[in-house]
């Protein structure tokens, strides 16, 4: 009785489910009213205390009332002279013990294991949140900016071309907005042939040549959204780091290749832009490579085998 006493004390100060502790008092409680009527037969208890402490309160717990029980069964049953009769409770206990430890842990690593995939996917979502945000940002700010240019240069020349210049900066800047904002609501879902317009016309208005060869129209759409990212971050690279004269791009069924005559980017770090390529590239299933390109400048590609 007073090992019952002490494992109803245990059992509703440990670490476990809160709920859990005062119905696995209680039914101390009644294995303890039971002995006087049941005797040593109370010790046929053993597996549902056993079994509740393991999958209801904590580790430690489960452990020690494992301890407890399977040393009360065995003091009755020497006590009682009555080993040949609860032998068979006995062997059940113990396989309890042993059942229950290996489900527990089971159970203990299975939700480690799925807080892990929450976090990975957190961590993905938030990768992939930057990643777009960057990308939608870098190139619709060179675009204003190289825009904002032009229209300085025209106000003392050309007041109205000018205006005609801020008025598509007032564009551009609410398309920024509203790529941000899908972006945010994970909507964004921009086509190849979609990103061409804008990317060369932000070409044009830097002063560079483009050369367009392929039909975007002739892309599968999942590759084609891949590579308007490609092309995007790209075109804002050559716009910005590039000083080139000519961009040529490249366009295939199962591939897309962006080539300046600029600097090329041999021996320089990668940016988070670049690197947010290769992911892109990687999560589609893609090779994408950044290198030298025969015309002098850089050439960035992607491409399915």
């Amino acid at each position: 009785m007073g090992i019952f006493s002490f494992s109803f004390a245990l059992g509703v100060n440990v670490r476990g489910h809160a709920g859990a502790r005062i119905p696995f008092g209680l039914m101390l409680l009644i294995v303890v009213a039971s002995i006087p009527v049941l005797g040593p037969d109370a010790i046929s208890f053993g597996p549902f205390i056993i079994s509740y402490a393991a999958y209801l309160l904590s580790l430690r717990t489960m452990w020690i009332v494992n301890a407890l029980v399977l040393a009360t069964s065995l003091g009755v049953a020497v006590i009682t002279n009555m080993v040949g009769d609860f032998i068979f409770l006995i062997g059940l206990l113990a396989v309890l013990v042993v059942v229950n430890a290996v489900n527990t842990a089971l159970i203990r690593h299975s939700i480690r294991s799925g807080d892990l995939r929450m976090d990975h996917a957190i961590l993905s979502s938030q990768d992939r949140m930057a990643r777009d945000v960057h990308d939608v940002l870098g190139h619709s700010l060179t675009a204003v900016s190289l825009k904002a240019e032009l229209a300085e240069r025209l106000l003392d020349t050309d007041v109205a071309a000018a205006r005609a210049e801020l008025s598509q900066i007032r564009e551009l800047t609410a398309e920024a907005l509203e790529s941000i904002r899908a972006t945010v609501g994970g909507l964004r879902r921009t086509t190849l042939a979609e990103e061409l317009e804008p990317v060369c016309a932000a070409l044009d208005d830097a002063q560079l040549h483009t050369v367009l060869s392929g039909d975007a129209q002739k892309v599968h759409p999942v590759r084609s959204i891949v590579m308007s990212w490609v092309l995007r971050e790209s075109i804002t690279n050559v716009l910005r780091h590039a000083h080139a004269t000519t961009c040529w791009i490249t366009v295939r069924g199962d591939s897309l290749t962006v080539e300046d005559d600029g600097d090329s980017l041999a021996g320089s770090a990668e940016g988070h832009g670049l690197r947010g390529l290769r992911e892109r590239a990687r999560l589609a299933e893609a090779n994408c490579r950044i290198g030298t390109s025969e015309h002098g400048g850089t050439k960035v590609s992607v491409q399915w085998d």
